[in-house]
């Protein structure tokens, strides 16, 4: 540290306004001491009012006379004042430019880095429809194939199995056919066959059950509610409000394979006794219910995951929205397990076309 640093401002500044009215600068207006002052001033956060407190004390301090000369525009000490003063205007200018550039380069940064973020956020969201737009149209091809199994197995399988029982009851009635043997055997092919035509309507219901198609969505759940495995202690009631027939066809399905889910979610987990299924009318749609007193679960982290044990809740939720409705559980330990679809009978983009 120099010996000058460590003597006051306020010291040193007097001592270079005295040199300066000696003589030996006087009336210098590019005075070395004086803008190095006023840098100095600068750097420690003198202001501008400060330093012409810093002056008039000084001035005063110093005895000699300082009168200005006739002509003159300034005084001897004004001149000096007048140097340090400009010294941390121009300082102040040069910082003033260089925040007005740092900001300016800030700014078009922001706007850089905003525009970048809302391109990656316009294709987060572009990626984000489509990943829902496939993925509803993997619902409704899982579901048209489900369709074109079911009427395969319907018309097709069904009925040659059929048709071969009719020719072996043909058969036995022949006159000419009278081995024993060979009647047993008819008869035991007979129930293979009847045996075979149940397992094929069992797994064409499974898949789409032509109630739904024929009949519709009411008379089809209380079928499954009908067949459905369960203890003998469970009991399932069902109520619903024949308006719901009135929605599409896509908008029913969705509702009975909702209903079908949530059903043997129950058998399988809850080890519930009473279970409540409802379809009744809202405004503008139609809500299922399906309650249930069982075991509760935690519903956030099963919706929010991608686990493939998982998939049925997820695979409702799709379907629901698939459609413009909303879709919620809501699980605890003491009110049990509540499953509720909303459908609105049409969704406003189908309003828009119509």
């Amino acid at each position: 540290m120099s010996p000058e640093t460590t003597i006051p401002f306020e010291q040193r500044y007097q001592a270079a306004l005295r040199l300066h009215l000696t003589g030996r600068s006087r009336n210098r207006p590019t005075s070395r001491p004086a803008r190095a002052l006023g840098q100095e001033a600068f750097i420690s956060g003198i202001q501008l009012l400060d330093l012409v407190r810093i002056h008039d004390q000084a001035l005063a301090a110093i005895t000699m006379p300082t009168e200005s000369k006739p002509g003159d525009a300034l005084s001897p000490s004004g001149v000096f004042l007048t140097e340090a003063l400009g010294s941390i205007d121009k300082a102040n200018q040069r910082t003033h430019k260089n925040v007005c550039t740092a900001l300016l380069l800030g700014e078009k940064k922001f706007d850089r880095e905003v525009e970048r973020y809302s391109e990656l956020l316009t294709q987060s969201h572009r990626l984000q429809e489509q990943s829902k737009r496939l993925a509803h149209q993997l619902l409704m091809a899982q579901e048209e194939e489900r369709r074109e199994i079911s009427r395969e197995l319907h018309d097709e399988v069904a009925q040659i199995l059929a048709g071969i029982n009719v020719r072996l009851a043909a058969l036995q009635e022949m006159g000419e056919i009278s081995n024993h043997s060979l009647e047993q055997s008819i008869l035991q092919t007979q129930k293979m066959i009847e045996t075979s035509v149940n397992v094929v309507h069992r797994y064409a219901r499974k898949l789409r059950p032509a109630m739904l198609d024929d009949l519709g969505l009411i008379p089809a759940l209380q079928s499954f509610i009908k067949v459905l495995p369960r203890t003998k202690n469970l009991e399932i009631r069902f109520t619903a409000f024949s308006g719901i027939e009135a929605m599409d066809n896509i908008r029913r399905t969705v509702f009975y394979r909702v209903g079908q889910e949530a059903l043997l979610n129950i058998v399988r987990h809850a080890q519930a006794q009473h279970v409540t299924v409802r379809l009744r009318k809202i405004p503008q749609g139609a809500r299922l219910e399906v309650h249930d007193n069982g075991k509760s679960f935690d519903v956030d982290p099963i919706l929010a995951s991608i686990n493939i044990q998982h998939l049925g809740l997820l695979g409702m939720k799709e379907r629901v929205e698939m459609v413009g409705g909303r879709f919620s559980i809501t699980s605890s330990p003491t009110k049990g397990t509540t499953v509720r679809a909303d459908i609105p009978f049409t969704t406003t983009t189908e309003d828009d076309h119509q």
